[in-house]
């Protein structure tokens, strides 16, 4: 018996084996402590959905910036159509350097007016013409009786 219980005792584990075992767990209290500390399953969840509204109404503004940078993409465009391109302008240019200007026109108009008013004023105006017309048929009749 006594060879049984030396035995016995000698089979038991060690204050160091139990403190071994001990190490791998953990108070009752500090596992409470620990697990107020951390965010429950409720929690966890509210975040995960708030970043999902958040998510959604990012991926809303996202789109609505694009829609808006379409629209302005297409204004533009639209408006590069109705302008006049460079090319363009530098093939106008000259024809409209080489016309006349306004006050170039205006004064030769003043000048052919001025000349056809003093052609019109040498002329002779009907009834000196019939005169002259008559004075030489006058002329010619005498010349033709003698």
């Amino acid at each position: 018996m006594i060879s049984e219980l030396t035995s016995a005792i000698e089979e038991k584990s060690t204050i160091d084996d139990y403190q071994a075992m001990l190490k791998d767990y953990v108070l009752k209290s500090d596992h409470e402590k620990s697990l107020s500390t951390k965010a429950s399953i409720q929690d966890v969840q509210s975040l995960l959905d708030a970043h999902e509204n958040n998510s959604n109404e990012f991926n809303r503004e996202i789109n609505s910036i694009y829609d808006k940078i379409d629209i302005l993409n297409t204004d533009l465009n639209r408006k590069l159509v109705e302008y006049v391109h460079q090319q363009e302008l530098e093939t106008l240019k000259p024809v409209i350097e080489a016309k006349a200007d306004v006050d170039y026109v205006h004064e030769v108009l003043e000048v052919i007016k001025q000349s056809v008013s003093s052609a019109l004023q040498k002329k002779a105006d009907l009834s000196e013409l019939e005169a002259m017309l008559q004075q030489r048929v006058n002329i010619q009749g005498s010349h033709n009786c003698l």
